[in-house]
């Protein structure tokens, strides 16, 4: 579903806009930890969940 979108936004991340896209991608990562976790991929889930923490910390 998203983790496209989320890997061409995630190329987006260093330029002028850096707080938007910061912000847009803690919210696709949101959309992609719970459709992880309404099927059971705890590995993506963890994955999901990591780096959705380390683009909150750099705020």
């Amino acid at each position: 579903m998203d983790r496209f979108r989320v890997r061409a936004l995630e190329k987006h991340l260093e330029s002028r806009f850096n707080e938007l896209v910061r912000s847009e991608l803690i919210k696709k990562y949101e959309l992609l930890t719970k459709g992880a976790a309404k099927y059971s991929r705890l590995h993506d889930f963890a994955q999901y969940c990591s780096r959705m923490k380390q683009l909150q910390k750099v705020k």
